[in-house]
């Protein structure tokens, strides 16, 4: 009997192991697959992917035949207003450009519909003298910074748009989108959740692509 329950044992371990191999084992990549499957499986498909391309280069079209829309987009323009200040700590929301300037940043969803106004650095020190679009135009960042409040005031009442945005303040400073895709763990037992993530400039292609741990 003892033997009979030891065999059960080992056999029932070698299920189990064969079970865990079956759910973490690399897979190929599909297209198809990795659209209709939740972050555990991409993750699962990701070396092979990597494997094949970094999608340096390729427009968005051309990624969304590979990876189906994004899970989510991080869509961001930023204006520079100078020097930041020894007390205001950066923020790692909206990070960007040089870590000593101030940089306002307008968050903004795919309709092009402002979101949230970020800071680079957190408390920053903003004046409130009246907007003046030739001054705004003309003035150094730092010179910028004391109509920055005046001119989301402006803003607001043009329904805070990135077209609103960008015919008030003119062109941005910086600009991206961030597309993220969940692939659960990347492939591994252990970890944290992870992220494959797209960096699109203006026109639309991806300039970097990087895991997100």
């Amino acid at each position: 009997m003892p033997t009979l329950v030891a065999l059960m044992a080992v056999v029932l371990a070698i299920l189990a192991g064969a079970g865990f191999y079956l759910t973490v084992r690399p897979l190929p990549f599909n297209p198809t697959v990795w659209q209709s499957s939740l972050g555990s499986t991409r993750g699962r498909m990701l070396k092979s992917l990597l494997s094949q391309t970094d999608f340096l280069a390729f427009s968005r079209g051309e990624v969304e035949v590979y990876l189906g829309a994004a899970d989510f987009d991080d869509r961001m323009i930023w204006y520079d207003l100078g020097p930041a200040g020894e007390d205001s700590p950066v923020d790692a929301r909206a990070n960007m450009g040089n870590a000593n300037d101030l940089y306002g940043v307008f968050a903004y969803d795919q309709a092009g519909v402002i979101k949230e106004v970020l800071y680079s650095h957190r408390r920053p020190t903003l004046g409130s003298q009246p907007f003046d679009s030739a001054a705004w135009t003309s003035a150094a960042p730092a010179g910028r910074r004391a109509m920055f409040m005046s001119a989301l005031g402006k803003l607001r009442g043009l329904g805070m748009t990135r077209a609103a945005v960008l015919a008030l303040l003119g062109p941005p400073t910086g600009e991206r989108v961030r597309s993220q895709y969940d692939i659960g763990r990347g492939g591994s037992v252990f970890g944290g959740q992870k992220a494959l993530i797209l960096e699109y400039n203006p026109g639309d292609t991806v300039v970097a692509s990087h895991v997100q741990e």
